[in-house]
């Protein structure tokens, strides 16, 4: 037993935990509509892990695992808008 234990401690020292996250947000107002169909974002509130590039305006996961993503995008009453990831 107390060698299956040292086994699975040493399991877990091995295993890297990498932290991942990104924060944008658009300051111009006004009407966002990118030529190439990607949005860059001028203003990177955080990019923990230096996933986003900000000048290509993608997101490359630097390893395997689960992201989750979400946005608010806000509009006029009157205007639609799409946005796909």
């Amino acid at each position: 037993m107390l060698q299956q234990i040292v086994r699975f401690q040493a399991m877990l020292n091995l295993k890297t935990i990498f932290l991942v996250c990104f924060s944008v947000a658009s300051i111009n107002g006004g009407c966002i509509t990118p030529m190439d169909g990607v949005i860059r974002f001028e203003n990177v509130l955080l990019n923990e892990g230096n996933g986003y590039n900000s000048a290509t305006g993608e997101f490359t996961a630097p390893t395997d695992g689960v992201y989750v993503f979400s946005w608010t995008i806000l509009t006029k009453e009157t205007q639609a808008i799409a946005a796909d990831l």
